[in-house]
C-alpha cells in the first residue's frame, strides 16, 4: 500500500507490535493509549527513528477513560485529528461499530461515504 498523507486511522482496542507497525507504516494511526498499545507504539517509535523520516505515517496514542465508550470519545478525538491533519479526506476506523450514532458524528465532520475494511470500516470526506 502506498503512503497517502490524507489518510489516518483511529484504532480503539488492543494491538500487538506487528499489527500496529503494519498500520503505522501505511498511514498515521491514532490508537487508544492502553498499556499494551503504548508498548507497541514505543517499539514502533524506536524502530522508526533509526530509519529515514517519512511523512504521513506514525503513531499517536490518546487517552480515553476506562469507562468511556469509543462512541463517546470519537467527537473530541476527531477534532484533535482534524487539527493535526487538516487535509484529511479519509479515516479508517477500527474497534468501533458502524452504528447510526457513529455515522452521525462522522457526518458532522463531513465524512459520509463508508467502505468495509478488514477489522473495521473507512469513511471518506464528501465534498459538496
Amino acid at each position: 500500500m502506498s503512503i497517502d498523507a490524507n489518510i489516518a486511522a483511529i484504532a480503539f482496542g488492543e494491538y500487538e507490535i506487528a499489527e500496529l507497525e503494519s498500520l503505522a507504516t501505511q498511514m498515521h494511526v491514532w490508537v487508544v493509549g492502553t498499556p499494551r498499545n503504548r508498548f507497541a507504539a514505543e517499539a514502533f517509535w524506536k524502530k522508526i527513528t533509526k530509519g529515514e523520516p517519512r511523512s504521513g505515517v506514525g503513531v499517536t496514542t490518546f487517552i480515553s477513560g476506562p469507562n468511556v465508550e469509543p462512541t463517546e470519545r470519537l467527537p473530541s478525538l476527531l477534532e484533535t485529528v482534524r487539527e493535526h491533519h487538516p487535509a484529511l479526506d479519509r479515516i479508517v476506523l477500527y474497534g468501533i461499530d458502524r452504528s447510526a450514532a457513529v455515522l452521525g458524528v462522522l457526518a458532522i465532520f463531513g465524512f459520509r461515504s463508508t467502505t468495509s475494511v478488514s477489522g473495521g470500516f473507512s469513511v471518506c470526506r464528501v465534498v459538496t
